[in-house]
């Protein structure tokens, strides 16, 4: 049983996922330089103590999509290398078949 593998296909989706890692990060980066003040609760949250837990919260989100990120960007990097093993071994056995005149 073979398995075809279509390097432009991989090489494209491992771009996509590179790109959705970006994306992330940008939303990453934007609740680090972004965060809720106490203000933005009001006297009501100030009392319930909201601006605490929400920030809580907020740090365990922002490690978990940080680490999202970083699984995106691993996976972009192994489907990249991926397609360039099955471009490089589709290039060989071009090159195979052309030196030995059955082209």
């Amino acid at each position: 049983m073979a398995i075809e593998v279509d390097p432009r296909w991989v090489s494209d989706y491992a771009k996509k996922v590179a790109s959705a890692a970006d994306e992330l990060g940008k939303g990453v980066d934007i609740l680090r330089t972004a965060p809720l003040t106490p203000e933005a609760f009001g006297s009501l949250g100030r009392t319930a103590k909201v601006t605490d837990s929400y920030t809580r919260a907020a740090d365990l989100l922002r490690t978990q999509l940080t680490r999202g990120v970083a699984a995106l960007e691993s996976a972009a990097h192994a489907l990249g290398e991926v397609a360039d093993k099955y471009r490089g071994s589709d290039d060989d056995g071009a090159h195979t078949i052309t030196r030995s005149g059955q082209a």
